[in-house]
């Protein structure tokens, strides 16, 4: 299992304001996606007026990667999913999130839930499986190469033991 590219730069004109750009890679399996940190502090509309822009994108580029939408509530990323399931169906994206509340340090286990009806929560690797149209941005500038996907965890509660 291993983390590609992740990107941290500035978009142009026909290119979303994603927090990160990554390929996920496992085994045979390739996931390349976007990645949206939301943290809540945008109305759910706000968030859905993003997706056009990705939409603009995956049309001028005839690329197809994914939108990960990673939420510090689970009933932040369920108000999401009820928000832009039409929307990113209309569009033809393809959508999945996830949630503080699930994830720990690691961001590729079974944590993502697709924005399709009937579908469980699953894996990177599971989504890469789940959708195989998906194919890399192109045109994107690298610029940290193999770094290790980090997404902000909660502290964990204390344990009663204190260190000396």
């Amino acid at each position: 299992m291993a983390l590609g590219t992740v990107l941290r730069t500035p978009v142009g004109r026909h290119r979303p304001p994603p927090d990160a750009y990554a390929h996920w890679r496992d085994g045979t399996h390739c996931l390349p996606f976007f990645l949206e940190y939301d943290t809540g502090s945008q109305t759910l509309g706000r968030v859905e007026a993003k997706l056009p822009g990705y939409a603009a994108f995956v049309t001028a580029t005839s690329t197809r990667p994914a939108l990960l939408i990673h939420t510090r509530t689970e009933s932040r990323a369920q108000a999401l999913r009820r928000h832009l399931t039409a929307p990113a169906r209309d569009l033809g994206l393809t959508i999945a999130t996830s949630s503080a509340d699930f994830t720990t340090t690691s961001p590729w286990g079974p944590w993502w839930s697709p924005l399709t009806n009937n579908t469980r929560r699953t894996t990177l690797a599971g989504l890469a499986a789940l959708w195989p149209h998906l194919t890399p941005a192109g045109g994107l500038e690298h610029t940290d190469a193999d770094t290790p996907l980090t997404l902000p965890v909660p502290p964990l509660p204390p344990t009663g033991e204190e260190e000396e």
